[in-house]
């Protein structure tokens, strides 16, 4: 054992002053590198393991490699192998999808709050890691929607109460359904942090309600390049038909509604390759 330690020991260290007294190999590789030293193992479509003049070792894959240089004879590899390796700086652009669920209270000192939930989901275009754009779709359902939202499909009938109106049904215009642009990108860059602050803006419309905004701050979670989860707190600001009984002793507005900004906190979690 020892025997064997102190061969792999010289042959080191034969192939360390081979680099630092000749530099005749050199590694062109995809991502633009080049690097020069003493090619000290190499497998036929599968490796090259090279020593710099420095003393330090390096092993690339034959797909990380678009040609090889030793003397005055160069190599390149073919292109079957190149296609296989994709640099990690790269795969921050390109196509993206995230799915993302999101639940919260409206916030109103006029209104009872009711509870809207959505789950959507978001195919995009990633530019880079501080920007990416994507167009996004969902379904929201408000719980305690009568609380707030006008029911324009069964609006209220003649019955008793203050108002002498009571709304025919409470939760049958519950849903909506949201389309908007998404924006987003990171703070900080991700390639030596597994957690980045990050940032969102949705701005769009929502079926059976109006338009409206949602801007997002949040933690993205994840240890790869494109693969990582997010977490957020979003604010929602939605356009709506909302219900006014104060109106309905107005000339004019028994109906008791009017077009109104639903103010909501949310918490919104997802995951995004």
């Amino acid at each position: 054992m020892k025997r064997l330690f102190c061969l792999a020991l010289l042959t080191m260290l034969a192939a360390v002053a081979a680099a630092q007294t000749r530099a005749d190999d050199i590694l062109y590789l995809n991502n633009g590198n080049v690097v020069k030293g003493v090619i000290v193992d190499r497998q036929e479509g599968r490796y090259v393991k090279i020593v710099t003049a420095d003393g330090s070792a390096y092993r690339y894959d034959a797909g990380e490699i678009r040609a090889i240089e030793s003397g005055d004879v160069r190599v390149d590899v073919p292109e079957a192998p190149r296609n296989r390796f994709r640099d990690p700086a790269r795969r921050t652009r390109g196509f993206w999808a995230g799915i993302e669920l999101s639940g919260g209270a409206s916030v109103s000192p006029d209104f009872n709050s009711m509870y809207p939930v959505e789950l959507a989901v978001i195919p995009g275009y990633r530019f880079s890691e501080f920007f990416a754009a994507g167009v996004g779709f969902g379904f929201r359902y408000y719980f305690r929607n009568a609380n707030m939202r006008y029911d324009r499909e069964f609006g209220y009938a003649p019955g008793s109460g203050e108002s002498g109106k009571v709304l025919l049904s409470d939760d049958n215009y519950a849903w909506a359904f949201p389309l908007y642009l998404d924006l987003r990108g990171n703070f900080l860059s991700s390639k030596s942090r597994r957690a980045v602050p990050y940032w969102s803006l949705d701005a769009g419309y929502t079926i059976n309600d109006g338009v409206f905004v949602s801007p997002t701050l949040g933690l993205r979670i994840g240890d790869r390049v494109r693969h990582h989860f997010l977490i957020g707190i979003s604010y929602l600001g939605q356009d709506a038909d909302l219900k006014v009984p104060a109106l309905d002793s107005r000339p004019g507005l028994g109906d008791g509604h009017e077009r109104r900004f639903i103010h909501a906190l949310r918490l919104r979690l997802g995951y995004q390759f």
